[in-house]
């Protein structure tokens, strides 16, 4: 007896409109809602040299045939598979930077799969479908992680100054560790340094928030941090400790930043692109005797790579021992 094929012509609506996102991705349409760091990283990503926006059309496309015909069986294991190799980018996304374009394909095959299943009339609750089920499990725990990352790197981080749009040069800072407080004296009024405050104790918070309110009077960076630092903010603790919850809340994502790139050092110092002082060429190179052992300096390059002072965290404030806080584990 011959088996007859319903079309599914609403699986193949999907079908097609996964076909046309990707198509409208690979013509560079992708950027205008892409947001995130591994929109650019996977924009020319291939496989075996073919890019990953193709291969996409081509498998919506032979699924939406496949759903025009009927094959409601053949789709679904299609998708399946299809799941599979999407489990392994977004295990990969994971672990480099996700693409928020990625993860509208990553739903567009997940919505054709359930519309193929449903043809196929499968329980998913059976024996037979129990690796499946496992398959969406892990599909669903590398998406949402990945859903989650993307929303974190949504949160901006607490800039006190209002240049961080045109700054090349992020410093993270306390206003209790006294290397930070040097650092801030420097780079003080430079249009093209933003600050980012962390606070190492409850007492910062305080003096974070009263340092936002003199710069708002027009007070500097270094001012408002010397003035906030010779007040007493004893008397500025609440009902929910130094500072409101919305402040506490901004310095500890700043401080999450702080510790995911640099551990709990401070003061922590980013540039973005090739400092200045680096790109000019060097009238002499410091010899080797001239460079004290121990110091971290490298005869053989004419840059000063040692560190004078630094906060790294520990049991002890940085304000008690004066900003000389030696290195974990020495």
């Amino acid at each position: 007896m011959q088996r007859s094929y319903n079309a599914m012509p609403g699986t193949a609506c999907v079908c097609v409109l996964g076909l046309l996102f990707c198509l409208w991705a690979s013509l560079g349409g992708g950027p205008e809602i892409c947001f995130t760091a591994g929109c650019a990283l996977y924009s020319d990503f291939t496989v075996a040299g073919i890019s990953m926006w193709f291969l996409g059309m081509a498998a919506f496309a032979v699924l939406a045939a496949l759903a025009l015909l009927g094959r409601a069986q053949a789709g679904y294991m299609m998708a399946w598979l299809g799941l599979l190799g999407d489990t392994c980018l977004l295990a990969l996304m994971l672990v480099t930077a996700p693409c928020f374009n990625c993860l509208i394909v990553a739903l567009f095959l997940l919505s054709v799969l359930l519309c193929f299943r449903r043809g196929a009339r499968e329980s998913s609750w059976n024996r037979q479908a129990r690796p499946r089920q496992i398959l969406v499990l892990v599909w669903a725990f590398f998406f949402l992680c990945n859903v989650g990352v993307v929303l974190k790197s949504q949160i901006p981080l607490y800039c006190l100054s209002d240049n961080e749009d045109e700054a090349t040069v992020r410093v993270f800072f306390s206003p209790s560790c006294p290397a930070c407080r040097q650092a801030v004296e420097r780079l003080s009024g430079k249009i093209d340094t933003a600050f980012y405050p962390v606070a190492e104790n409850d007492m910062d918070v305080a003096r974070i928030a009263r340092m936002g309110e003199l710069l708002a009077q027009g007070a500097s960076m270094h001012e408002a941090m010397t003035t906030a630092n010779a007040e007493d903010m004893s008397s500025r603790k609440g009902m929910t400790g130094y500072g409101p919850i919305s402040l506490q809340l901004k310095l500890l994502r700043n401080k999450a930043h702080l510790f995911m790139e640099a551990g709990p050092v401070i003061p922590f110092i980013e540039y973005r692109g090739l400092p200045s002082h680096l790109s000019q060429p060097q009238k002499t190179r410091p010899s080797a005797a001239r460079t004290p052992a121990g110091t971290g300096g490298d005869p053989t390059i004419p840059v000063d790579t040692s560190i004078s002072q630094a906060c790294y965290g520990g049991s002890e404030s940085c304000e008690e021992t004066g900003g000389f806080t030696p290195r974990p584990g020495k």
